[in-house]
Order: structure tokens, then sequence, then C-alpha cells
């Protein structure tokens, strides 16, 4: 599933960016914040302007090492890896010459991973989830390329187990916008 997730957003992408005349390509770097299970994520993010007010994000967040609590035994508490997989639809429809903002929305695949973590109660070995996401995005001008970028998005979902995973997540970050021209 994860391919075929990565695969249907590498031909969005691509298929998009055949059709655009011409646009901005952003790279950078992004922070965040989990609200399930607590803690922060760090990764990348690229995005593709397909016309003006339309744009396409694919990003990666990530945490090794987050701390899960038993409410139980707190001396059971463990640790998994989280990588979360998204891409996202974004529609500036409030936009000047200093920052964007519109409403976003995408598909996100995210692995919580205990592998290698003892824990005396194991999830299952890759707590797995495909999730549908909307939001809310905001970009503003440091200079003409360096922007720097907000957002926060709800997710909902299932994992592997066919539970309900339903999570909150912000993010901020930096980065670097390409002029993109097809001649």
């Amino acid at each position: 599933m994860k391919k075929k997730l990565l695969l249907f957003a590498n031909l969005l992408v691509f298929t998009a960016a055949t059709y655009a005349q011409q646009g901005d390509l952003y790279v950078g770097a992004q922070g965040g914040y989990i609200t399930n299970y607590k803690d922060f994520l760090f990764g990348a993010k690229v995005g593709y302007r397909l016309t003006n007010p339309l744009e396409v994000n694919f990003s990666f967040l990530m945490n090794p090492e987050i701390k899960l609590e038993d409410d139980i035994n707190p001396k059971n508490n463990s640790k998994i890896k989280m990588y979360v997989y998204d891409v996202n639809l974004c529609y500036y429809i409030i936009q000047n010459n200093m920052w964007d903002m519109g409403p976003a929305f995408g598909l996100e695949y995210g692995i919580a991973d205990n592998h290698f973590y003892n824990i005396a109660v194991p999830l299952t070995e890759n707590a797995n989830y495909r999730a549908f996401n909307v939001g809310w995005q905001i970009k503003c001008n440091i200079t003409d390329n360096l922007k720097l970028s907000g957002s926060w998005k709800y997710s909902t979902g299932k994992d592997a187990d066919s539970e309900s995973k339903n999570l909150h997540t912000f993010c901020l970050g930096i980065g670097y916008t390409f002029s993109v021209i097809n001649k």
C-alpha cells in the first residue's frame, strides 16, 4: 500500500506539472507537533505551484524516538519510531505580495514502528495507517525567494487493525522558492 500511495503522489505531481505553463518550486525544512503522540516531528517539504492559486505539496515528517506513556504502569514507558508521508493540494484563496493562505486537503500514510524497542505489551510491529486530511496553510515572504510556512491539518483514517486514527498536526517551516518556467 505504501508503494501505491507514493506512486499516486508522484503521478499527481508529475502529471500536474506537465500541464502547468509556469510555476514555483518550493523546497524546505519543517518541524511540527502531532497531538496523538504528544511529541515533535521534523522533516522536509516540496511544493509546486500549478497555477496562481493552486499548489501541490509533498511532505515527510519523522521522529525516531517518540515516548509512549503507560497510564497503568508508569515504569513501562516505551518508544516508537514515527514516519508520516503526505501529499496535499492547497488552494490559496487569500493572496497578496507578502503572504498566501488557504485550505488544503490530501492523503497521508503513517508508520508507527516499535520493532527496535523492547516493550512488555508490543503494538502491532508496524502500526501503519492511511488517512485523508484537511487543513489550512499559510506562506509568508521573508525575501523574494525565502518563505516561512505554517500549516495545520486534521487527519482521519484507519490503521492495519481497522482502528480509527484521528490526528492533528501543526507545522512550521522555512524554504526556498525556485522559479520554474517551461519554454
